[in-house]
């Protein structure tokens, strides 16, 4: 089964983990500032190429991000060469704290607005596209934008650099793919297309990325698959969780997701789990296999109505 990686509120529960005992010590929560430079940028290249014949740099990431806080347990980061995931390297038992990523490590909508201020201009223009649900989407668009054209700059470089460049998503399609897809299916996707140039064609009112950025569909493309396929809705707001993004689905996932009282992201084993297997959560309804193939690009075999 084709999997990608991110996270999502419709199958497993988002919980305060007062209710189990943290395995993980807390860093102190201060946010990410825009203006550190990790040490690890010296070793990088000074830019992401994102295009699709471009190499995935996983090499640095686990580094990253404990130097910023994350913590995993030993051996569950998996690499195959295509798809970065986690995975049990050892038996694990039911109940086991395995990831804790701090909330000054998210990207999320409302970071981004505190960060970047109201995009009044912008708003206006989504929000006669498609309407105020989508301002969050938008935001979190921009920021990894922003931090794209940082390069080695940001903070978020040796994650973002990690990243898939190939997307089979409903966004990354043509219209010529919709035309083979059953009906329901080729809707779902055309919607997901249509998120993507409202946020394309509100960018154009956002001063502070490049026009070079701005016109080039490829970089755009990337940045809003990145966005749809690894954020999740909390509230009325969408945040990427780095680290936690590398869980794979599954209609029957073994891990759930907590967040304590700093808002920060820990996953639980909820069964035993034996060496070999993968961490799974499940991204959307396993009831409604058109909308998690326009969502994600793949059809879950394992999902009851697929």
């Amino acid at each position: 089964m084709k999997t990608k990686n991110m996270i999502s509120a419709h199958c497993f529960i988002f919980l305060a983990s007062s209710s189990i005992t943290a395995a993980f010590v807390s860093p102190p929560s201060n946010p990410i500032s825009t203006k550190i430079h990790h040490p690890l940028h010296q070793q990088l290249s000074s830019y992401i190429e994102v295009d699709e014949s471009a190499v995935r740099d996983t090499s640095s990431l686990t580094q990253w991000a404990e130097g910023y806080g994350a913590q995993t347990v030993a051996g569950i980061t998996s690499y195959d060469g295509v798809d970065l995931f986690a995975a049990a390297n050892e038996d694990i038992p039911a109940g086991s704290a395995i990831m804790y990523t701090p909330a000054n490590m998210f990207i999320s909508s409302y970071g981004a607005k505190e960060e970047f201020g109201t995009l009044e201009k912008a708003e206006k223009m989504i929000k006669d596209l498609a309407g105020e649900e989508q301002f969050p989407m938008f935001y979190v668009f921009v920021k990894l934008l922003c931090e794209y054209e940082k390069g080695t700059e940001s903070p978020w470089f040796p994650w973002l650099n990690s990243l898939p460049r190939v997307f089979d998503s409903g966004a990354a399609m043509t219209p010529t793919c919709y035309d083979c897809l059953p009906p329901l299916a080729a809707k779902y996707a055309m919607a997901e297309r249509v998120k993507y140039i409202n946020c394309k064609q509100a960018l154009k009112e956002v001063d502070f990325i490049s026009e070079d950025t701005k016109k080039n569909d490829v970089v755009t493309k990337w940045a809003y698959n990145v966005l749809g396929t690894r954020a999740f809705e909390v509230g009325e707001e969408m945040v990427i969780v780095p680290m936690a993004d590398m869980f794979n689905h599954g209609s029957i996932p073994n891990v759930e997701i907590h967040y304590d009282e700093e808002g920060s992201c820990n996953a639980y084993t909820t069964v035993d789990v034996p060496a070999g297997s993968p961490l799974l959560i499940c991204y959307a309804n396993p009831y409604n296999p058109s909308a998690l193939f326009a969502k994600y690009g793949f059809l879950d075999e394992n999902a009851p109505a697929t």
